[in-house]
């Protein structure tokens, strides 16, 4: 899951090229990062199997948002990274604060439900997912992020609004 939020980056990053008609940039810039990757990925998963292969995407990954958002910013000359940045320097101990109760809970439902049966997996699923959204919200609500309060206020309007027919 380390590299969900990276997977993500790297779509928003790359639609902005597409919007301007440019697919071969971002196609040559995750060529270039995943060929400088693989010794990384090959090494991690020598040492860590299955996990290291995961890993290793992931900072592959990482890599490529990083290059393609820096290259977005130097052609468009962009006066907001700095915010970018330090939104997500800001949610990295958000994402520690959520991941280590989560990781506990995720640990004690598999001693409860069998995580290799289909539903057993979706139980597990579906109360971790239930319980990300609280902490989610919580934790928003109590180091006062806003970017959290909007999300929660889009999703609110649009998910409610079958109600204003």
């Amino acid at each position: 899951m380390a590299g969900a939020f990276a997977f993500a980056a790297q779509n928003i990053v790359s639609r902005g090229y597409y919007a301007t008609k440019n697919t071969l940039f971002p196609a040559i810039i995750s060529t270039l990062c995943v060929l400088a990757s693989l010794p990384v990925i090959y090494l991690l998963m020598r040492t860590l199997g299955a996990k290291g292969v995961a890993i290793g995407i992931s900072i592959s990954v990482m890599a490529q948002s990083f290059v393609l958002y820096e290259c977005w910013n130097k052609k468009s000359n962009n006066k907001a990274k700095r915010h970018v940045y330090h939104f997500l320097i800001k949610m990295v101990p958000v994402s520690v604060l959520i991941g280590i109760p989560l990781f506990a809970s995720v640990y004690c439902l598999r001693l409860i439900f069998d995580s290799s049966s289909l539903g057993g997996a979706f139980l597990i699923t579906a109360i971790s997912g239930i319980e990300f959204i609280i902490l989610f919200f919580v934790t928003g609500s109590v180091l006062k992020i806003p970017e959290i309060h909007i999300l929660y206020d889009q999703i609110k309007t649009r998910g409610l609004s079958w109600k204003k027919k």
